[in-house]
């Protein structure tokens, strides 16, 4: 299911060569700085492409299927005050990428799992999402409409919308949640607060004096 994730690409600056097809044709796009201002998924890949580059500094060992997992596994929801999803999962996907987390909260092993292309294209073998078709023709998910908001997202801005579970949870104006809302926050809150907490205990210096003394 598309997208995995969404990534800012509005009205980025980057560099340019001068003089090439893009300046002349866009010159409007051009600012002061000699950068072009665009938008769109040529944008957002290359933030994405940075951050999976960040991700294998810190573990070269990392597959493919590993960075994805971390990226997906930490993007953060749009949620609104009812604890409803903002956007439907095929607008968000799994939420909005975020550097720092799939750092610190990024899982590994939910990646392409249990998917063979090679025998998707010997067709001896389909791969199924979990994607279905409703009544309508439109692409849904089984239970969707117990996940997802009724009303369209609000454009810019939103008083009601939230990125992210933390942010979500510590609002000052949550509303009762439905009693048949299939996410449960507040464990997911605390469970990730528990995995931070646990990363601001870990000393390496005190790890470094303990091996040392073992020795």
């Amino acid at each position: 299911m598309k997208p995995d994730l969404v990534a800012p690409g509005g009205h980025i600056a980057g560099i340019i060569r001068p003089g090439s097809t893009l300046t002349r044709k866009h010159p409007d796009y051009m600012i002061s700085t000699g950068e072009l201002v665009m938008t769109g998924t040529s944008q957002a890949s290359a933030l994405v492409a940075g951050i999976a580059a960040l991700l294998l500094q810190l573990e070269p060992d990392l597959q493919p299927d590993d960075i994805k997992c971390k990226l997906i596994s930490s993007a953060e929801l749009a949620i609104n005050r009812d604890g409803k999803l903002a956007y439907s999962p095929f607008q968000q996907g799994n939420g909005y990428v975020n550097a720092v987390r799939a750092v610190t909260l990024g899982q590994r092993g939910c990646g392409n799992q249990e998917m063979d292309i090679n025998v998707d294209i010997a067709g001896t073998e389909y791969v199924e999402g979990p994607a279905i078709v409703d009544e309508q023709g439109k692409s849904s998910l089984p239970g969707l409409e117990k996940m997802l908001s009724p009303n369209p997202a609000a454009k810019g801005h939103s008083q009601d919308r939230r990125w992210g579970v933390k942010e979500h949870i510590e609002r000052q104006d949550p509303l009762e949640p439905d009693p048949e809302l299939p996410f449960d926050w507040l464990e997911i809150y605390l469970a990730e607060r528990s995995i931070i907490e646990a990363l601001s205990n870990d000393d390496p210096d005190n790890e470094t004096v303990k091996s040392e003394t073992e020795q």
